[in-house]
């Protein structure tokens, strides 16, 4: 459809912009930074590219929904509420680093939020993941459409973990602290 095309040409934006900013961030360590520039720009380069993978993922969910309205796979009232609760863990994400990156930089008590999020996706998906296994198993949904939740599940939660890395990757850019680089996958 148009709306999907649309976001794609979106996240091929992001790709460019993306791509745009990494380079002109690498030309800017290769001058003569202080250490602390250096790993500010470091951290940049990752804000970047966890923001380029969110767009990633949130394509990804874009064509899994259209597939699943392609295939005309009707999610039961229960998968339907646990993707929409789901989403709106991750809509909290998203609205949380927006406001730590439109404010310039996080405190202890966003990096705290956002780790008590991250991890409220995570325990989410994994229930909601059993959930749809047992609604295999009891033969109450097909498992073709159980499949396709389980899908979005997964893609959500990969959002909860690269936003918790760019508020933890802005936080460090006003803290000397070290640690941000504490891997997520």
């Amino acid at each position: 459809t148009e709306d999907v095309q649309l976001l794609k040409r979106l996240e091929d934006d992001a790709d460019v912009l993306t791509h745009d900013i990494t380079e002109y961030l690498v030309r800017t360590s290769a001058a003569e930074l202080s250490p602390e520039n250096a790993r500010a720009v470091s951290r940049m380069v990752r804000i970047a590219s966890e923001l380029e993978e969110i767009s990633d993922v949130i394509y990804r969910l874009v064509q899994i929904t259209a597939r699943k309205y392609r295939k005309e796979r009707a999610f039961g009232q229960q998968a339907t509420m646990n993707v929409t609760d789901l989403a709106s863990a991750v809509v909290e994400m998203i609205t949380l680093y927006e406001t730590v990156l439109k404010s310039g930089g996080a405190n202890e008590d966003s990096v705290n939020q956002a780790e008590a999020l991250e991890v409220k996706t995570d325990k989410l998906r994994k229930l909601y993941n059993k959930a749809s296994m047992s609604r295999m198993a009891e033969a109450e949904s097909s498992v073709k459409t159980e499949m396709i939740t389980v899908e979005i599940h997964n893609q959500f939660e990969l959002i909860g973990n690269y936003a918790l890395s760019v508020v933890k990757n802005a936080y460090y850019l006003n803290n000397d602290e070290e640690g941000a680089e504490d891997g997520h996958r």
